[in-house]
């Protein structure tokens, strides 16, 4: 599992600061926080498989969100909160057949000047009372047993 604080200074039209998930060029995915064609901040999910599929999440009135992407089994599941303590679920999908996706951050601009800024700061938040902190597993092994 890998989560990240990511804070963009939105500049255009889809700049964000994303987590990605690549296998190839044609198996892929990202959990981004985007600059809608409306103007708003948003997580956004991509998932493509020979096609993308792209899905609106939820609009966030702030310049930065909690991202997360945790891998269970072969599938992989995408999560972002607004204080890095309670999660929302955004979906969960499979890429290839290997599991074998590599994790990484980056930031788009694909329109316009570009964002001036996109950061992330990973790691665990401050979690509620009860509670303990794994910290951040790049390789993103299975955070459940698998059958």
């Amino acid at each position: 599992m890998l989560s990240a604080r990511v804070t963009v200074d939105f500049a255009g039209t889809f700049d964000a600061g994303v987590l990605c998930l690549w296998e190839s060029e044609e198996c892929w995915a990202k959990l981004c926080f985007e600059y809608s064609p409306r103007g708003q901040p948003m997580v956004v999910s991509v998932v493509t498989r020979g096609h993308s599929d792209d899905a609106n999440a939820i609009a966030i009135d702030s310049p930065r969100v909690w991202l997360r992407v945790a891998r269970i089994c072969v599938a992989y599941a995408f999560h972002y909160s607004t204080d890095g303590v309670y999660w929302h679920f955004v979906r969960l999908f499979r890429l290839g057949d290997d599991g074998r996706a590599r994790l990484g951050m980056l930031a788009q601009a694909p329109v316009g000047e570009g964002c001036t800024r996109a950061s992330t700061t990973c790691g665990s938040p401050a979690r509620p009372p009860g509670t303990s902190a794994t910290g951040a597993d790049r390789a993103l092994r299975p955070t459940a047993p698998c059958g």
